[in-house]
């Protein structure tokens, strides 16, 4: 099974003091099982003016056959939608912007189901004569509807698994990555702390023996206060991202652990489904539906 993949760039712009807004571009990179990375149905405002067009939905089965994925061309066919692979959406607050996020993953992801679903169960045997009467036909064609369904569940916990799967391997690198760097700015940190520290008894010990202290004296010590402090708060903000990260790793673990589970219950299902079939139809090839 091939995957459909898709990137979100989120990025929080201040178009005005006053305002702040969140926005997020999409962008499938490849199309996986669907006939195009196109999946973002926009709706043509002018004709003359492409900064009018506006987001319409995530595509469906029937935009994926019916809709062109070039805009001139969507124009001259006298259609008011086009599809493209590329979406960008803006927010006013991050609680809305959140909330779009998981629902844009989850619109995509319903929709490479239903395209599956739409291949298999739907328009598969399109053209395909049957002949009647089939032998106990009822039944025949009840476990056989089971078998399909209990096949499709399992391709649809399959890519769950996988994707769980990636979001483990993705946690963990960029945990590790993390922790390797933590000791980086620790000792940036207390090797600035020193120095700050030695240029401060140096100084005291100058002004001490009756010494004029110049500003160069005041501006070295700021500066190198001022860098000190900096990789200090910048050692506790490593330390708080490696506690989320953590958190992040044992969360995509339970999920992959449930996505295991689940993907193990459909193969056991699909498994007991196609024997059922075959126990009535002993010739009943599974790649026929």
């Amino acid at each position: 099974m091939e995957f459909t993949n898709m990137t979100l760039d989120c990025y929080g712009t201040t178009p005005t003091p006053d305002t702040e807004a969140f926005r997020i571009e999409a962008t499938v990179t490849t199309a996986g099982e669907l006939p195009t990375t196109a999946l973002f149905v926009y709706a043509i405002g002018d004709p003359e003016r492409t900064d009018a067009d506006n987001f319409a939905r995530i595509a469906n089965p029937q935009d994926l056959q019916n809709l062109s994925r070039d805009r001139d061309a969507a124009i001259a066919s006298d259609r008011d939608e086009y599809l493209t692979s590329y979406a960008s959406f803006q927010y006013a607050n991050l609680d809305q912007a959140v909330e779009a996020k998981a629902t844009l993953k989850s619109r995509v992801n319903e929709l490479v189901n239903n395209w599956i679903s739409y291949q298999t169960t739907f328009i598969y045997d399109t053209g395909v004569s049957t002949s009647f009467p089939m032998s106990d036909p009822t039944v025949e064609q009840a476990l056989i509807i089971d078998y399909t369904d209990a096949r499709s569940a399992r391709i649809v916990a399959e890519a769950a698994f996988t994707v769980a799967d990636m979001a483990v391997t993705i946690a963990e690198s960029e945990l590790d990555q993390s922790r390797d760097y933590l000791p980086q700015l620790q000792r940036a940190s207390a090797a600035l702390s020193q120095i700050n520290q030695d240029l401060y008894d140096y100084w005291s010990n100058v002004v001490s023996e009756g010494s004029v202290a110049t500003p160069k004296r005041y501006t070295l010590v700021s500066t190198i206060t001022d860098d000190a402090a900096y990789f200090s708060s910048a050692v506790q903000t490593q330390r708080n991202l490696i506690v989320g990260q953590e958190t992040a790793l044992t969360t995509a673990k339970s999920e992959k652990t449930e996505a295991a589970a689940t993907l193990s219950a459909a193969q056991e299902a699909e498994d007991a489904a196609l024997a059922a079939v075959l126990a009535v139809t002993p010739d009943f090839d599974p790649a026929s539906v």
